[in-house]
Formats: C-alpha cells, sequence, structure tokens
C-alpha cells in the first residue's frame, strides 16, 4: 500500500487528526475528498490539505492505495459512501468508519459485501476533535478494530478496542451524546 491512511472525506476532524499524526511522524496519509474542487468549499479542503501535506488524490487511487480507508463524512452518508468503497478493497484493508452513525447503520456497512481479508472497523470518537487532534480517544468495534489500535497507537492516539461486533462503539458514543445533553 502506498498510504498508510486515506481519509474519505477531508474536513475539519480529518485536517485535525491528519495535523496530530503528522507531528507525531506518520508521513503518508492522502486525502479524497468529493468536494475538492467546488466553488464554495474547494479552496479550505485545498488550502487544509496543502498545509498538511496530506496529497488529495482520487477515489479509485484511495481505495486501491490505502491500508486503512477512514471515512470522515457524515453520518447521513456513512453507509451510501461505504457502499461505493468497500467492495472495491483488497486483501489486507480495513474500512474505518468514523462517521457518527447509528448503531444500525454500522452494522449495514459491516454486511456490505467484501472480499477475504478485507476488514471494518467501526471507531466511535468520544470527544471534539479540534484541539484534541490525533488523541481525542475513540472506542472501536468490528473485526478490524485490533488491527486499527496496533498500527495507530504507536503514534499516540488514544484507542480502546472493544469486545463487541461492529455498531459497539457507535452505541457508546451515541449513549454518551444522549447523557452529556441531558445534563
Amino acid at each position: 500500500m502506498k498510504h498508510m491512511l486515506v481519509f474519505i472525506g477531508f474536513g475539519e476532524a480529518a485536517y485535525n487528526i491528519s495535523l496530530g499524526l503528522k507531528e507525531a511522524g506518520l508521513d503518508d496519509i492522502a486525502a479524497y475528498d468529493a468536494f475538492a474542487n467546488d466553488p464554495v468549499h474547494g479552496a479550505l479542503i485545498r488550502q487544509r490539505a496543502d498545509e498538511t501535506h496530506v496529497p488529495l488524490i482520487g477515489l479509485e487511487e484511495a481505495c486501491s492505495e490505502g491500508a486503512f480507508i477512514a471515512s470522515m463524512n457524515s453520518a447521513k452518508v456513512a453507509l451510501s459512501v461505504a457502499e461505493k468503497i468497500i467492495p472495491q478493497l483488497r486483501s489486507g484493508q480495513v474500512f474505518v468508519d468514523l462517521n457518527s452513525a447509528a448503531p444500525t447503520v454500522e452494522e449495514k456497512i459491516d454486511r456490505i459485501p467484501r472480499g477475504d481479508g478485507v476488514l471494518f472497523c467501526d471507531a466511535g470518537v468520544m470527544g471534539t476533535v479540534p484541539g484534541n487532534r490525533h488523541k481525542v480517544p475513540m472506542y472501536l468495534a468490528g473485526d478490524g478494530a485490533e488491527t486499527f489500535r496496533a498500527a495507530f497507537s504507536p503514534y499516540g492516539m488514544k484507542l480502546t478496542v472493544l469486545d463487541a461486533p461492529a455498531g459497539g462503539a457507535s452505541a457508546i458514543k451515541m449513549l454518551k451524546s444522549v447523557v452529556m445533553k441531558g445534563l
């Protein structure tokens, strides 16, 4: 794989995680963003990519050259993005969903047909990324959780693997959000 980590979506969260990982010594990061050439949003995406030295690549390249494909879009498109990407992945690649999607969405993503050896990690981001950058605590579930933890913990990421199937990390994130908003 040419890139250890490829973000699908390079908004504020992916930008901040990239800043932190770059400072921690991870250089092989790339990103694909469908809005990179958008007249309204494209300038900021390209500016952030230039600042972090994260090359913006095409979707086909992202799917073929990333060891970890990290979807950071929005909950409303999490499933449709995964449906486009996961079938293109090959053995050894891990699809990581970092969106704030419902546990049922994460379960649906986990059931998308995929090649042998393609893993899935449901990642529940448990705090704000700006300020915490790559050190924002995350819970991980699914068959790719341990692989993701092993690869990125050495860079200072705070990753906790749950003994749970895909959807488990998102369920905890959702519960925390409901409790915190209630307080």
